[in-house]
């Protein structure tokens, strides 16, 4: 009983010890994200753009202001929580890693029609150059394979099976 009891309380100790300090990194941890909510409400309340923000196009109009707030939003809405800016350098940052971790693949696709492994594949009307104005998929088509397309030329082209590529467009009369 002696050996038993030996064993079971060290255990017990150590399990103790280790449960204070996982709760100890959780409550540090929350309260880390508290400070950086706290932090970033501030900065939103001390916006720049707090009073221009909610302005009616008249009012932007008498003030000489963009007649669109979307600037003073996207401001706000990228804004760095614990810089109070929005972070530009770290964006590009950003930007030029993808660039790099994506260089592998433009090389070996490559853009499109530069190889015969990724040739351009001609799929309008006639296979003729033009402007496609309007584009329908039919809402009566149960099946979604029925597609108008409007020319800017002139005509109205339908293709009863989009999914075929050797599917015809047809003009409509």
């Amino acid at each position: 009983m002696k050996k038993k009891l030996l064993f079971t309380i060290p255990i017990l100790l150590m399990a103790s010890i280790i449960y204070v300090s996982l709760c100890n990194d959780a409550e540090e941890k929350v309260s880390e994200i508290t400070k950086l909510k706290e932090k970033h409400q501030r900065f939103l309340d001390n916006s720049p753009y707090k009073d221009t923000k909610h302005l009616t196009k008249k009012q932007r109009k008498a003030k000489a202001l963009p007649p669109n707030g979307y600037f003073e939003q996207l401001w706000e809405r990228t804004l760095d929580p614990n810089l109070g800016y929005p972070n530009t350098k770290g964006a590009l940052k950003i930007q030029h890693d993808l660039i790099a971790a994506n260089k592998n693949k433009f090389e070996q696709f490559g853009v499109p029609g530069q190889n015969a492994s990724n040739a351009w594949v001609e799929r309008g009307p006639g296979n003729f150059g033009g402007r496609t104005r309007g584009i329908l998929f039919d809402p009566n088509d149960p099946n979604n394979q029925r597609v108008f397309a409007g020319g800017v030329s002139g005509g109205l082209w339908v293709n009863n099976d989009i999914t075929d590529a050797n599917s015809v467009w047809t003009l409509v009369p």
